[in-house]
């Protein structure tokens, strides 16, 4: 405190400085406790120690500027008129009541029905802190039991240390926490939780959540590859004459009959050969129609290959599958002749040719070509 100034005469005491300083009702008529008198005792009831709460401010209030505000210490941070549900005659008075963090000793009587916690103006009883959410948790009242609900808030809702997941029974005498405020039910002969029965079920971190998911995943995988090792299926004899029929119908040209009958007689020597077939033919007509003649013309290369050793390059698949992929090396003949590659161009245009005379189109680009 800065010294007086020498200079300047002391201030005059004013007639109202010098009387005494009485509280009576009269004199401030608007001023409100938090709760009344009568509500605190049940709680020391409950806990014979003293109880933090507001206290009444001393001193006379402000007649000057500030008079028309309300006294801050004064304002009421709840109203229980709004707390939803009749009342039910005969319930005893159960409190809410917020020991230690932000609105550290509001008391709020829970009634039958539900109230909303939370940092919102909105709420029955609110917390302003940025840790906690604006409508952060809810708490049920059915005659003498009390549920706690999580309302998906930012840093989760804890009862006796446990965290809520989803909705769960509270009794008098657990604690509450919502992010920096910690709540109690309070009341007076009210039952308390059993011995041994917890609040919530442990929430595990998703770090050891994620791990557990995986050891299982591993596991499981082991025991099921351990089990397809130990157990296999019956093999199956093929029926005789069953490769004798499956080659007749890929001889035939009809390879989906072909590789339908292989794979129901169990045939192990011919299933592999024509599926691969069929899977690199179809490979290749899909890579022509999106403009890829190279993957095309790699498919029917190696179609080919497995038509040798199931037919030896004879019958009417063999035939169509050369004059499929000559018409994919004109495809790739012609590619080379637009990037002025002349000697690719020269080459596949004439394996084109080799593979069938016919195709007019490989022919004419080959004339085309200059001379070397």
């Amino acid at each position: 405190m800065a010294p007086p100034d020498p200079k300047r005469p002391p201030h005059p005491a004013s007639p109202e400085d010098s009387q005494p300083l009485e509280l009576g009702d009269a004199e401030l008529p608007d001023a409100e406790l938090p709760f009344e008198a009568g509500e605190v005792a049940p709680l020391q009831a409950d806990d014979p120690r003293p109880q933090r709460v507001p206290q009444f401010p001393a001193g006379k209030r402000s007649r000057g500027r500030r008079s028309g505000r309300k006294d801050r210490e004064l304002a009421a941070r709840y109203e229980a008129s709004r707390v939803p549900g009749t009342d039910e005659a005969g319930l005893p008075q159960r409190f809410l009541y917020v020991e230690r963090g932000p609105g550290a000793g509001q008391l709020l009587p829970v009634e039958p029905g539900s109230l909303v916690i939370g940092r919102s103006s909105a709420a029955h009883l609110r917390l302003s802190h940025p840790s906690i959410s604006r409508r952060h948790a809810e708490l049920t009242r059915h005659g003498e039991r009390f549920a706690l609900r999580d309302l998906r808030s930012q840093n989760g809702t804890f009862v006796n240390r446990a965290r809520v997941r989803g909705e769960v029974e509270i009794f008098c005498g657990d604690e509450l926490r919502l992010g920096s405020a910690v709540l109690r039910l309070r009341g007076a002969g009210a039952p308390r939780r059993p011995a041994g029965q917890p609040a919530a079920p442990r929430a595990s971190s998703p770090r050891r959540t994620l791990l557990g998911t995986a050891s299982a995943a591993l596991l499981l995988s082991l025991l099921v590859g351990a089990g397809l090792q130990l157990w296999r299926p019956p093999r199956r004899v093929p029926s005789a004459g069953a490769e004798a029929a499956v080659l007749a119908r890929y001889q035939a040209g009809d390879l989906d009959a072909a590789l339908a009958l292989a794979r129901d007689e169990g045939l192990e020597a011919l299933t592999p050969p024509l599926a691969a077939l069929r899977a690199d033919w179809l490979g290749a007509e899909r890579a022509l129609r999106e403009g890829a003649p190279e993957a095309a013309v790699a498919g029917l290369r190696s179609a080919l290959v497995h038509d040798a050793a199931l037919a030896h390059g004879v019958g009417p698949l063999a035939r169509e599958l050369r004059g499929r992929l000559s018409r994919a090396l004109g495809a790739q003949g012609a590619r080379a002749l637009q990037r002025r590659e002349w000697t690719a161009a020269r080459e596949a245009l004439g394996e084109a040719l080799r593979l069938d005379p016919d195709n007019r189109e490989a022919r004419e680009a080959l004339e085309g070509l200059p001379r070397p």
